[in-house]
């Protein structure tokens, strides 16, 4: 059942990707090298890894892990985001 529901899911990530509206997008172009990236160096190495330490639990690791990853990238946006903020409203004043 397990891997019925990893085939699946990968085949509906699969469609995604290929939506063309997606797939023309510019930030999502310049999203795919680091992407590349993350997915080579972590799913494909992590994997194999959490089925042998985690086995049946392992999609759930992997989950957990990506929802972790999430939040820093979060909290590292959020922080970009604040010293660009930041930057604008100094140069209006110094204007």
């Amino acid at each position: 059942m397990l891997n019925v529901l990893i085939v699946l899911t990968t085949i509906l990530a699969g469609g995604l990707l290929l939506y063309p509206k997606l797939a023309n997008c510019r930030v999502w172009r310049a999203a795919i090298t680091p992407l590349a990236s993350i997915i080579g160096s972590g799913f494909l190495v992590l994997g194999p890894i959490l089925n042998a330490s985690f086995g049946q639990y392992a999609p759930l690791i992997m989950a957990a892990l990506c929802a972790v990853a999430y939040a820093f990238g979060a909290a590292i946006r959020f922080n970009i985001a604040r010293l660009a903020r930041a930057a604008t409203t100094r140069s209006k004043s110094e204007e």
